[in-house]
């Protein structure tokens, strides 16, 4: 199996191997032959997966580190709010917001901020909803609302979905593993998207339903905070996975999950 790991530092878990031909996208901080470095700044995250979508960052005031912070003792990736690592094209990342099924599996440690109303943009390709395509994953920093999780797949006319949790339930300032369920063009609106943390119950909660734009989206993806480095996360980023299509089953998120749990020991 691709992508054995060693058991979890006593956590008396048995590792669980992943097997990394599911993978579309593939991003392993632990994999440190994967990114460029300037320094400790990232200058490039190579994707491992069968797509092969690089990251990268070329203004070196937005560049995250790599090598100054550690989970489980292996090697993530820091973000200072004004970080963020992109794709070079946009249109790679249009089975994101076409209607596409798909899985992700995301280790990431968002921490609270002063602003009570930032969003805090930690994946997607929109700055902002209204009049664009593209899909986000943002943990809420606002007041009462803090540690919401709020998702969303916007046409540029309505939303395909949007998962916005009622209660608080992304514990920021600790590392998590988030893990989503997308069926975008599913008949019944609750079930286009489930989001989990952990071994946490699904969330849903949408009643959205237009039809996914098979459009390119308007901006390229961005890892950490939007493409232009705004609404940044500061915390890190272990890893991410996505899986696509014949791939993108309730049992290839659950291998996802335990993988990463274990391999991350969360």
């Amino acid at each position: 199996m691709i992508g054995a790991i060693t058991a979890g530092l006593n956590d008396g878990i048995t590792a669980k191997a992943f097997p990394g031909n599911i993978a579309a996208i593939w991003l392993d901080a632990a994999d440190t032959s994967t990114i460029s470095l300037s320094g400790s700044a990232v200058t490039q995250w190579n994707d491992k997966g069968s797509l092969g979508y690089n990251v990268s960052q070329s203004t070196a005031t937005n560049r995250p580190a790599s090598g100054t912070t550690t989970l489980n003792s292996k090697n993530v990736i820091a973000f200072d709010g004004n970080d963020v690592l992109t794709s070079t094209a946009g249109n790679n990342w249009k089975f994101l917001s076409d209607g596409t099924q798909y899985i992700m599996g995301y280790v990431i440690k968002v921490s609270t901020v002063s602003d009570p109303e930032n969003d805090i943009q930690t994946f997607g390709n929109i700055r902002r909803a209204e009049g664009v395509l593209g899909r986000n994953l943002q943990a809420e920093s606002r007041g009462a609302g803090t540690g919401k999780v709020r998702v969303y797949s916007y046409m540029g006319t309505g939303y395909v979905y949007i998962q916005d949790s009622a209660a608080s339930v992304w514990a920021q300032d600790s590392p998590v593993v988030y893990t989503e369920m997308n069926d975008p063009t599913n008949a019944t609106a609750l079930n286009r998207i489930y989001s989990y943390f952990g071994t946490s119950a699904a969330i849903q909660t949408n009643i959205y339903s237009s039809t996914a734009s098979t459009s390119n989206p308007s901006y390229p993806l961005a890892i950490g905070a939007t493409d232009q480095g705004n609404q940044g996360i500061t915390g890190y980023v272990a890893e991410l996975v996505i899986a696509t299509g014949a791939n993108a089953t309730d049992a290839n998120r659950i291998l996802i999950r335990d993988y990463l749990k274990t391999k991350w020991a969360l």
